[in-house]
């Protein structure tokens, strides 16, 4: 018999398994007719142990889009997320918050969001994948973003309309027989150095010897440079002893020329001139003194301008011109003298001088303030020309680990080399010369040690100058407009016989870059690329009503050669 409390417990009872049974079908006839064509629910994974799993595989960014929330599922595990480079060596992805978590002891499947921010400054197009590992097992799943750029690259506009300093050449110095008696370049050497099939030089520097004797050396390998076109001109770097005197300067004992002496000087450089001359080779210019300011034969700045004043016009009687002052760093002590003095300034056709005290590197003031000063030139000279006429870059060449030698390394050589003659040009240079040819650590390697390359062969140095010299060469110089991107660096050359137009570009970035040259009406397009792994490479280009489009390489120096 069933008292009162039972039966009524057991209608309770049974009460709740209806209403639970008839929920549970009611959920399954509602599940049975849904669509899941309209069901924005994401599908998640099935829990099957350990694991991390990105929702998608791949993430396409728009044009300036900086950031992107992503979303994946882990359960019992750790998981940490890897960036890898991207396609182009280059990493987009900025920051990627969290990059790690997870719990190993949490079997429940969870949902995490992370963010992804990204560097805007796309160039091209390009991909870079994110790694989420799980580390219960290094299992990986992978999301992909791609990065795509709309348009023509950065764009460099050229005004062919706007012309600045005409440009000489591009050169090195002759090893010189008294100091490199066993490092001399040889016949191949000059064939390497000056023909247009090769690296195409346009200027050798000479010494010009206190001995006579040692004058007939330079004849031949000056002639070959001239044979090819080359400009040769010459510098002196201490008179014949018997018009020297030594004075101390600095608790040193140097040569100083004597006052009696001046008009014998002069004599001197005239007999160099047509001893030159009378064996073939005709000088563009001579030098007063190689800097006057060290202590190969020191001048005052005053003494330099009075001999100018007083003797530079005999020595410009032979035809040649004249280049003063050719200081060590082209200081405004011994510069201004010469282009305040009407005399000497009348009698100096070019302001020559030296940039081994600094140039590119704007975070020093000091250098910064050297470097406007030369820039300030052009503009204060009239039409004469002032001419970068010796540099060289050998940091590290006394240490014994090789590692430490940085004229090995392309990054330095582009750093420096490359970017000098770069801000040389813009800044209104005419005419840049290496210091020696042949070194190890100059345009051609020699047979020492520290040499990056064999005897003979061309060092990055020297591909750089190459550059330089084959497309700006007895051109004018251009207006660049500025361009929007601080990696690209440029400077355009105007054939004005043929109306072809050579450029010299910079990519100083870690990553390709494309770019469009808008210069008007042109036909056609050859580009050469020199990086740490190619030397003058072919580059393609693309020709439209647009201009010319090509892909600069990472890290590179490319010229650019556009025809009518």
């Amino acid at each position: 018999m069933i008292n009162k409390l039972s039966y009524r417990n057991f209608y309770v009872e049974l009460l709740r398994k209806s209403t639970l049974l008839i929920a549970v079908m009611l959920t399954v006839m509602l599940g049975s007719c849904s669509d899941d064509k309209e069901s924005n629910e994401p599908e998640k994974p099935t829990p099957s142990g350990p694991s991390a799993k990105w929702d998608e595989s791949e993430i396409k960014l728009e044009e300036g889009q900086k950031e992107f929330i992503a979303t994946f599922h882990w359960q019992s595990t750790l998981w940490e997320i890897i960036v890898d480079p991207a396609d182009d060596g280059s990493e987009f992805v900025t920051n990627v918050t969290p990059v790690k978590g997870g719990d190993a002891a949490n079997d429940g499947l969870n949902t995490q969001k992370v963010r992804i921010n990204f560097s805007t400054k796309a160039k091209r197009t390009r991909s870079q994948k994110l790694r989420l590992v799980s580390k219960a097992d290094n299992t990986e799943s992978h999301l992909t973003v791609t990065q795509e750029v709309s348009g023509d690259g950065v764009l460099i506009n050229v005004n062919i309309a706007s012309r600045l300093q005409q440009v000489v050449g591009f050169g090195g110095m002759l090893n010189p027989v008294i100091w490199c008696g066993n490092n001399l370049l040889n016949q191949r050497d000059l064939e390497t150095t000056y023909s247009p099939e090769a690296l195409g030089y346009t200027v050798m520097r000479l010494m010009i010897y206190p001995n006579e004797y040692n004058w007939r050396s330079d004849v031949e390998p000056a002639k070959t440079a001239l044979r090819y076109g080359a400009t040769v001109y010459a510098c002196p770097w201490v008179a014949p002893d018997a018009m020297t005197e030594k004075i101390k300067r600095d608790g040193k004992e140097i040569p100083h020329l004597k006052k009696d002496c001046y008009e014998a000087y002069a004599d001197h450089l005239v007999k160099y001139v047509n001893y030159m001359r009378e064996n073939g080779v005709e000088l563009e210019a001579i030098s007063v003194q190689n800097e006057p300011d060290m202590d190969f034969m020191y001048w005052t700045p005053q003494e330099l301008v009075s001999f100018v004043r007083e003797y530079g016009s005999k020595i410009r009687a032979t035809g040649v011109k004249l280049m003063a002052p050719e200081g060590c760093g082209f200081q405004p002590e011994y510069t201004d003298p010469v282009i305040n003095d009407t005399e000497a300034f009348a009698n100096t056709d070019i302001i020559v001088g030296h940039l081994y005290q600094g140039f590119t590197d704007h975070t020093s003031t000091y250098v910064k303030n050297r470097h406007d000063y030369v820039a300030s030139l052009r503009g204060r000279i009239g039409g004469k020309q002032w001419w970068m006429t010796e540099h060289l870059f050998n940091d590290g060449e006394n240490e014994s680990d090789p590692e430490k030698w940085q004229f090995h390394k392309w990054d330095y050589t582009l750093e420096h080399l490359g970017l000098e003659l770069h801000m040389a040009m813009a800044a209104g240079c005419s005419s840049y010369s290496y210091w020696y040819t042949k070194r190890f650590y100059g345009l051609l390697g020699d047979t020492d040690k520290r040499s990056p390359v064999g005897e003979g062969q061309v060092t990055k140095n020297g591909y750089i100058l190459s550059h330089y010299s084959k497309s700006a060469s007895r051109r004018n110089r251009v207006e660049v407009a500025a361009i929007e991107d601080e990696f690209i660096l440029a400077t355009a050359y105007l054939d004005e016989k043929t109306g072809n137009l050579g450029l010299v570009i910079l990519n100083m970035d870690t990553s390709s870059t494309d770019v469009t040259i808008s210069a008007g009406d042109y036909s056609g397009a050859k580009a050469w690329a020199t990086t740490s792994s190619a030397d003058m490479a072919d580059v393609k280009c693309t020709v439209s009503n647009r201009g010319v489009a090509l892909e600069l390489p990472a890290r590179s120096i490319v010229s650019v050669e556009i025809t009518k």
